[in-house]
């Protein structure tokens, strides 16, 4: 399977969109002070993975890298990342397509493949 992971985007509790306001707050930026994907244990094991390593997630539209965190917050096949930081945002790597409805983008879930980022990319 060329894309094996489904990738979810979100918030973190302490910043709010593109932290114009929550980027200025120390408190705040001490708590998530950069971008950080997070995934399962068990899927850092199969990929040689260690926590704090660098990432590079990949779906059909582009790439992004970022720090990761292994836990098992995140449902094993799953990853995670905030759209704060626009060093490493998520949003480039979904899809186009609006809501027939809403006319909202859909800036939520695609596939995407994850492998350690090479030293020139970190």
């Amino acid at each position: 399977m060329e894309y094996p992971f489904i990738l979810t985007t979100g918030r973190r509790y302490a910043h709010y969109h593109t932290r114009t306001m929550t980027g200025r707050c120390p408190s705040l930026e001490q708590e998530f002070p950069g971008p950080m994907a997070q995934i399962h244990v068990y899927d850092a094991e199969r990929l040689e993975l260690e926590d704090g390593d660098s990432v590079k997630v990949t779906s059909r539209r582009g790439e992004v890298v970022t720090p990761v965190r292994i836990g098992d917050i995140v449902p094993e096949g799953f990853i995670f990342m905030d759209f704060h930081f626009q060093e490493a945002n998520p949003n480039s790597l979904l899809g186009t397509s609006l809501d027939p409805v809403s006319k909202t983008p859909d800036y939520k879930v695609c596939a995407v493949k994850i492998e350690k980022a090479a030293a020139d990319n970190l």
